[in-house]
């Protein structure tokens, strides 16, 4: 992308990174108002067409009441991966990663109805000791290679009726195919050329998408987390956001489930997501700046240049779920100007429960 202040026409990408070392609050009101009557341009026409691909590409888990033959072939590549006790599955493991991995004795592998079940353990507690002893041994054998290195936070496996069932560490939940829960915020500065939004630019140095747009503050939910203190944490950690602001002004959204069919690597797994949703009004001289290495910079942009980023896949792959719901709520996408209306409400809305077919 061109550097900050180059001049640019319609068939050229532009960039909006501030560097908030630099900028006084006077800089940034001057800023905010010198923005293009370009950028203030409705949804176009060729946008609209191109969001239920948007959607699709994220939401990419086959159907079964589109194709139930089409599903249990895409299945075929899968275990199901189940607890005793319970009756539904709490994710779905690839069979080459079954196999690759020596089950300690409290595992039982039935190849033919293709079921990995952990067959002992009375309560969560032992049930997470379990599973803690077969991470740590894939992780020392190095049967994984997703498992070579290890987090230090843990995620939850809820049954699809909302129960916690055990606790696993974060670096294996993409192993298991449970559903994860994370948190976005959209952070915006109101102007006097209307709504503007603050978005996070990957670090060149992440693993998974660098230099990727983002969303102002995202993160996954710890076990036992409540979405609201998540964000608030990851609001002071990645933004460098005042937890009283975040805190106080903070606005609830709703959730968007989805499903997605490739990990961030782009290789085949089962990644049902839960995102809760935020908004929050930051006061002009109130600025995102990245304090840790998980953020490069953060871009002021217009709605705008919003959508022209989506259309460029400029971000990160499933932040374009987030804007498509962002659009609805606030009127830019409606049933008047989308044919694909009530698919694209229901995909960014979609059933997760797991279930052995």
């Amino acid at each position: 992308m061109p550097s900050r202040g180059a001049k640019s026409g319609r068939s050229r990408k532009r960039s909006y990174i501030q560097n908030p070392d630099t900028l006084s609050r006077v800089d940034l009101l001057s800023d905010l108002t010198a923005v293009d009557r370009e950028q203030a341009v409705p949804l176009a026409e060729e946008t609209l067409s191109s969001i239920y691909k948007l959607v699709d590409q994220v939401d990419a888990w086959p159907y079964l009441q589109k194709s139930l033959d089409g599903y249990r072939t895409h299945l075929n590549k899968y275990f199901y991966f189940l607890v005793e006790g319970y009756e539904h599955p709490l994710g779905y493991i690839l069979e080459t990663s079954v196999n690759q991995i020596q089950w300690p004795k409290f595992w039982t592998v039935d190849l033919h109805k293709r079921l990995l079940v952990l067959s002992q353990g009375s309560g969560i507690e032992e049930r997470d000791r379990f599973m803690e002893a077969t991470i740590q041994q894939i992780h020392e054998r190095g049967e994984i290679s997703d498992l070579r290195k290890l987090s230090d936070e843990y995620y939850g496996a809820f049954s699809n009726s909302g129960e916690l069932v055990l606790r696993m560490n974060r670096s294996a939940a993409g192993l298991f195919g449970i559903r994860t829960f994370g948190v976005f915020l959209i952070a915006y500065v109101n102007t006097e050329q209307g709504r503007k939004f603050w978005v996070a630019q990957r670090s060149r140095g992440k693993m998974t998408y660098p230099c990727k747009l983002d969303m102002c503050v995202g993160g996954s939910l710890r076990a036992d987390e409540a979405p609201i203190d998540c964000l608030v944490r990851e609001a002071a950690e990645e933004s460098s956001l005042p937890t009283k602001h975040t805190r106080t002004a903070i606005q609830a959204s709703g959730a968007l489930t989805y499903h997605m069919a490739v990990d961030d690597y782009g290789r085949p797994a089962s990644r049902p997501q839960t995102q809760f949703v935020y908004e929050l009004e930051l006061p002009v001289d109130m600025i995102p700046r990245p304090c840790d290495d998980e953020v490069e910079a953060f871009k002021l942009m217009s709605l705008g240049e919003i959508k022209m980023a989506l259309e460029q896949q400029d971000f990160k792959s499933n932040i374009a779920m987030t804007w498509v719901d962002y659009f609805i709520r606030h009127g830019e996408i409606d049933a008047e100007n989308e044919s694909k209306f009530v698919e694209i409400c229901s995909r960014l809305h979609r059933n997760l429960d797991h279930f052995v077919i």
